[in-house]
């Protein structure tokens, strides 16, 4: 009887444990989307930077304007980058959480199973010395 438990609990931890595995998969997954967005802003907006720098070369006496734009276009790739620094700060966090409560789940689950075997082995024993 403590050995088919045993079973059923095994089975019952790897199906947990691959649930687990795809939680952190997917969160994964959508937090690497989110920072591909973040450096798609980044890189559109130092294409667009790159460009307004080639205008300022040429029209920085005429119009003053385009300085303002192109320090306006520093301002917003800083905003960005720190923005996706921030992200990995905290995907990189969320990880360390998510392998840390990972690796206790598994140790409670071993320590739960060694403790079912102790007791179907103990029970066998009894079952024998009894004559059942």
């Amino acid at each position: 009887m403590l050995s088919i438990i045993a079973h059923a609990f095994g089975r019952m931890f790897h199906m947990f444990e691959h649930g687990m595995l795809a939680n952190w998969r997917e969160q994964s997954g959508e937090s690497a989307q989110q920072i591909a967005e973040l450096i798609k802003e980044v890189q559109t907006d130092t294409l667009q930077s790159v460009g307004k720098m080639d205008r300022v070369k040429t029209n920085v006496q005429s119009r003053p304007d385009v300085v303002e734009e192109a320090k306006e276009s520093f301002n917003r790739i800083l905003t960005v980058s720190q923005q996706v620094a921030e992200r990995v700060q905290e995907i990189s966090l969320a990880s360390e959480q998510l392998h840390a409560g990972a690796g206790h789940v598994i140790q409670s689950f071993d320590l739960m199973a060694r403790i079912a075997k102790v007791s179907a082995d103990s029970t066998q024993k009894i079952a024998f010395v009894s004559g059942d």
